[in-house]
């Protein structure tokens, strides 16, 4: 035999006095349900696990190039809790030279037309500090629609360190 899961709908009608006199129901076979429910618990436990534990910054932007949600990582790069950076327009991070390049990049998306993954751009952090970061910027596509670009996940990594290093040696 199987283990399976079931959920059941009753209803109890009664006399004018009250008293019980029938009951109808029906019980359903939601096992299947169930297996769906524990597998994207699994998948989101998984994620949730990797947004805390990456050792790049990872932001998911919409559209229109607004922070929808972030890893840790993110946080600590800019200095900004999670709260605060949800909704923001991820070009206001940048330095405005390097939003200006951000601005280029989104504008040649949405003509559809493509542009390299890596791009550098220079960060303000909350406390108003700069930092240079290499970002691998990718497209994230619907699955049930046709591929349908539904917003961009931007993965960056802190090279300032690297910049100054081949600033002394110039």
């Amino acid at each position: 035999g199987t283990i399976r899961w079931l959920g059941d709908k009753g209803k109890v009608h009664r006399d004018d006095t009250g008293r019980p006199v029938r009951m109808v129901g029906i019980a359903m076979d939601i096992t299947e349900r169930k297996r769906g429910e524990e597998t994207l618990r699994t998948s989101e436990q998984r994620f949730s696990l990797m947004m805390e534990h990456a050792n790049d910054a990872i932001f998911y932007l919409d559209l229109h190039g607004g922070i929808q949600w972030v890893s840790s990582k993110a946080e600590f790069l800019t200095g900004y809790s999670a709260k605060d950076l949800a909704g923001r327009s991820f070009l206001g991070l940048l330095t405005p030279e390097t939003a200006k390049q951000g601005e280029v990049r989104l504008a040649t998306v949405r003509r559809g037309e493509t542009v390299p993954p890596l791009a550098e751009f220079e960060f303000i952090r909350q406390d108003g500090t700069t930092l240079w970061v290499e970002a691998n910027i990718t497209s994230a596509t619907s699955r049930t629609d046709r591929g349908r670009m539904i917003g961009r996940l931007v993965v960056a990594r802190d090279i300032t360190e690297r910049k100054s290093a081949e600033a002394e040696h110039r």
